[in-house]
């Protein structure tokens, strides 16, 4: 009897601790969604150089020129649309004038991740990792890949793409990059 009694309790117990945590949940689901509409990265923004490593190793930070504009491709080496978008990042950072706007994927990856990702896939534009912490994708305010960047020489955000590259996006990006050279 006193078992059956204890079992009850326990069962109240536990029901009362799962509507609470539901309710938790739903709460917690409202305000990330709420954050996560105001935290993306917007036209206008100031954005800070920030460090990478090139695939041979090498640590370096993206300089910003006055004189030129960025169009940052920023992909992960296991993201199905990325691999999509590449034949649409190569076509832009082929055709883009060099001497005003410097084309760069920027992986999320680690180098020997990337690099392996570079070789099959046959990447033949430049690829860097801003991978060594979060702090690219914390400053940049990433929240998904493939999301592409538009930049001034100077850091501000000119314009920014999420989700997968078509080719009617491309031709969009490609002639924001010029536009804005």
């Amino acid at each position: 009897m006193w078992t059956a009694r204890i079992s009850l309790g326990l069962n109240l117990l536990l029901a009362i601790a799962c509507g609470v945590l539901v309710l938790q949940n739903r709460a917690l689901k409202h305000g990330a969604e709420t954050a996560r509409a105001s935290a993306t990265l917007r036209p206008g923004t100031q954005v800070a150089p920030f460090p990478y490593l090139t695939l041979s190793g090498q640590e370096s930070t993206l300089a910003f020129d006055p004189h030129k504009r960025y169009l940052l491709f920023v992909i992960s080496t296991t993201c199905t649309w990325c691999e999509r978008s590449l034949p649409q990042i190569q076509a832009i950072s082929r055709s883009v004038a060099r001497d005003r706007v410097y084309p760069l994927a920027v992986s999320i990856h680690d180098p020997s991740a990337t690099i392996s990702f570079a070789a099959a896939q046959h990447v033949d534009f430049e690829i860097v990792c801003a991978a060594a912490s979060d702090e690219f994708q914390l400053a940049y305010k990433i929240e998904g890949v493939p999301t592409t960047i538009l930049l001034t020489g100077d850091g501000v955000v000119l314009q920014v793409w999420e989700g997968n590259i078509t080719p009617d996006l491309a031709r969009q990006i490609q002639a924001a990059a010029e536009r804005s050279s």
